[in-house]
This record gives C-alpha cells, sequence and structure tokens, in this order.
C-alpha cells in the first residue's frame, strides 16, 4: 500500500507536455475541439473559441489560455480577440501547472477542473451578443484591444 502510494505522487510529480496534452485532448475533443499545435478551436456561427498551452521560458511551468475569436474581425496583431489566462494554486499556493514544483493534490483533477470551467464559460457564451454581454459586466476593458472595442461597438 505505502510503496502504491509513492508510486502514484511520483507520477504526478513527473508530469510532461506529453501528459498535459492528453488531458486537454481527453477533455476538449470529446467537446468538438480541434487540435493544432498548441492550439485547440471550436468554430462556431459567429465565435471562433480557444484554448492555447502555452510554456514559460523561464522554467517547466505552462499557462493555460483561452479566448475567443471574432468570424467577421480581420485582425490578426492579437493571439485571440478576447484573451484570458487561467492559473489555479494549492492552498500553499503552488501552481497546478509549475512542474518544477511539488503540488499538494491530484494536479490530473485539478487540471480537468480547470478544463472543464473553461468549457462552462464556452457554453455561456455562444454568440457575440452573449459575449458583449459578459464583457460589459467586467470592472474593466484594459485587456480588450481598441479594434476589438470598435468591432462591439463599445466606447473607450
Amino acid at each position: 500500500m505505502r510503496s502504491f502510494g509513492y508510486i502514484w505522487i511520483t507520477a504526478i510529480l513527473t508530469m510532461d507536455k506529453k501528459d498535459l496534452v492528453n488531458i486537454f485532448d481527453n477533455i476538449l475533443k470529446p467537446n468538438g475541439f480541434k487540435r493544432k499545435g498548441n492550439y485547440w478551436r471550436l468554430d462556431g456561427d459567429e465565435l471562433i473559441k480557444i484554448v492555447n498551452l502555452q510554456k514559460s521560458q523561464w522554467g517547466n511551468q505552462y499557462y493555460i489560455n483561452y479566448g475567443f475569436d471574432f468570424k467577421d474581425l480581420q485582425y490578426n496583431k492579437v493571439a485571440m480577440h478576447i484573451y484570458r489566462r487561467i492559473i489555479s494554486t494549492d492552498i500553499n499556493e503552488s501552481n497546478v501547472l509549475d512542474f518544477g514544483k511539488n503540488f499538494l493534490g491530484d494536479r490530473i483533477k485539478v487540471i480537468e477542473g480547470l478544463l472543464k470551467n473553461i468549457l462552462e464559460i464556452f457554453n455561456n457564451n455562444d454568440s457575440i451578443a452573449d459575449l458583449l454581454k459578459n464583457i460589459k459586466q467586467r470592472s474593466h476593458l484594459n485587456d480588450v484591444p481598441l479594434k476589438v472595442k470598435e468591432f462591439l461597438g463599445i466606447k473607450t
């Protein structure tokens, strides 16, 4: 029993990008997302929903970026028209996606939970009108590019 626990912990601590991509595939592909490189995309009528896995240049850390592109907006100077980054920490403020550090808990379950939260956000935003309603509820729009604000009719 004791060695089983040790093996489980070792497996969690030695997770790498391939394991992470498999978790993303297992959650996102059944929901219609197609993967190309480190991007998973789901094309809708008006919106393209995007999830991106980004590796830090400073260590064995990863970031989950997600957001939306508008099909009718030709603006390629940003990674996504509407962009967010999600980070999760445990009780000791350890980043679940920092594979260079220990993480207390089941890293895989936490990552799956993060992706399911993103899917819930996507499911609540199926149109430009849905997304605009949610954007207007933010405390600030500093992270929304001017071209996107103009496209949405948001006055700055």
